[in-house]
């Protein structure tokens, strides 16, 4: 209970700081919003219990702008993404998401991309904007298309992943274990333990690649290092 009281209160403040800050994101969005989200996250982890192991940061140049593919098995995931990822990145996010207090107002306001599902028209609007967006900021995108329920890595969709073909954006795949124990799929209360995010070698795309055999090796990749890390 003092753990879910905590992290809600943090919740609620660091809205409030991110309403504030708002117009200094607007100067200068990718170092105000990197440090205000990683700030969020770092506390949020702390607060919670959560020791975060991060591997892979030398793959990272971040001169450059990446589509970062991961795997999604909590709400979880999102903070460890900002926390892991040595870079600014927005996220392409269910709607769900934006009615969860102060957290959807914070993550619409700071320029992520929200899609419902549903809505095919909406959906194809969301991927335009994500485009867009993707020429001049990194983005997340979680391409199962749902989180886990069983902590396995299951089949990539090839939609968002287009992303990257379309405008020869490098692919920068993420590994991520250990959220679904901290906060499974119906969750609300943060449990401890230890979260690992490895970031993997980049990926180069152009038009020309296959969409479904990108898919499928991103995925062999991302489970196949989710897999070893379970078991060492």
């Amino acid at each position: 209970m003092i753990r879910m009281i905590a992290v809600a209160l943090h919740t609620f403040v660091w809205g409030l700081f991110g309403l504030a800050l708002f117009p200094l994101y607007l100067i200068a969005p990718e170092p105000v919003s990197y440090r205000y989200f990683r700030m969020f996250a770092r506390v949020l982890f702390r607060l919670s219990g959560v020791t975060l192991v991060v591997r892979g940061t030398e793959h990272v140049a971040c001169a450059r702008r990446y589509l970062v593919v991961a795997n999604h098995q909590s709400f979880f995931d999102i903070p460890a993404c900002m926390t892991a990822l040595p870079m600014d990145a927005k996220f392409f996010a269910k709607r769900e998401l934006v009615w969860l207090p102060m957290i959807g107002l914070i993550l619409v306001l700071y320029g992520n991309v929200v899609v419902n599902r549903s809505d095919a028209r909406g959906a194809a609007e969301a991927l335009a904007r994500a485009k867009r967006l993707l020429a001049r900021r990194n983005l997340v995108i979680f391409p199962e298309g749902t989180r886990s329920t069983d902590g396995r890595v299951h089949a990539f969709k090839t939609a968002g992943l287009s992303l990257a073909v379309d405008t020869g954006t490098p692919i920068l795949p993420v590994a991520i274990r250990g959220t679904k124990a901290v906060l499974p799929k119906g969750g609300f209360i943060p449990r401890p333990g230890t979260v690992t995010v490895t970031i993997l070698p980049p990926i180069e795309v152009t038009p020309d690649t296959d969409r479904k055999e990108l898919a499928a090796r991103l995925e062999q990749m991302i489970r196949q290092t989710v897999e070893t890390e379970t078991h060492t």
